[in-house]
């Protein structure tokens, strides 16, 4: 089902519990590639898996260097526009690049949980020892790939890689989220990857309504029934923030 940006700020002004579910599409306006586009200079998802980076770690290391670039990637609109949105519960993201984080209203403590972790900390496969700089510097420094920690020891990104767990703890906390929201915004997601891709169904037994913000729509609608408002995140998010903050309360849009 289609909606218009009127629907979705009627929706927004209705809810009173919203929570964001955010892919790489969010991220795209700040500089940083999508999956597919990495794909096209590496090998899908084998890249950025456990047995490939325990077989090869320099391969992953490549691939953080290619996503990230040797330039800052700031916040974008979109993610400035989330940041501000009134009856934000929570905000799910399987991005690892923290510009939620970098884009946080002043003073909201609005949650972020990390699915897939975080590229700005690092760990020694050996000593278990924290790195002092973050994967995104060590990729971008033009040193030798991978990365060692003092000891010798190979360093690796704290992310989440193919053939491992989403931490229960995270995992947890997202399906409670989306269990406890009204509306659940879906944000740049390929909805390809579990087990992210279960929380619109979580939410919409609970009875959410869901709205994809996304330039095409996603398989999601296969499995949920969704309200896409098609576009990008930069530009959708900012100018419903902005009638949000104009408007008159209107209908509610519900169908």
């Amino acid at each position: 089902m289609t909606w218009s940006l009127a629907e979705l700020v009627a929706a927004l002004r209705t809810s009173t519990r919203i929570v964001a579910l955010t892919g790489a599409g969010m991220s795209a306006a700040s500089g940083l590639q999508t999956r597919k586009q990495l794909w096209q200079r590496f090998t899908r998802d084998d890249a950025v898996s456990m047995a490939r980076f325990r077989a090869e770690p320099a391969t992953l290391w490549a691939v953080i260097r290619a996503f990230w670039g040797d330039r800052p990637h700031p916040a974008n609109a979109g993610h400035q526009a989330l940041a501000r949105l009134p009856n934000l519960a929570a905000i799910v993201t399987q991005n690892v690049d923290e510009l939620h984080q970098a884009a946080a209203a002043a003073g909201r403590s609005t949650p972020v949980i990390e699915l897939h972790g975080s590229l700005s900390r690092t760990r020694c496969l050996d000593c278990g020892r924290s790195g002092e700089a973050t994967a995104q510097a060590l990729a971008a420094a033009g040193l030798p790939l991978p990365p060692r920690c003092a000891c010798g020891g190979v360093l690796r990104p704290e992310v989440v890689l193919f053939g491992e767990r989403v931490p229960a703890a995270a995992m947890a906390s997202a399906r409670a989220h989306a269990a406890a929201a009204d509306l659940l915004l879906v944000i740049g997601c390929a909805m390809d990857v579990s087990p992210a891709r279960e929380l619109p169904l979580v939410a919409a037994r609970a009875g959410a309504r869901i709205v994809e913000l996304k330039r095409r729509p996603s398989r999601l609608a296969a499995a949920v029934l969704v309200h896409h408002v098609a576009g990008a995140a930069e530009d959708i998010l900012p100018a419903a923030t902005t009638a949000l903050a104009t408007s008159e309360p209107g209908c509610d849009a519900r169908p």
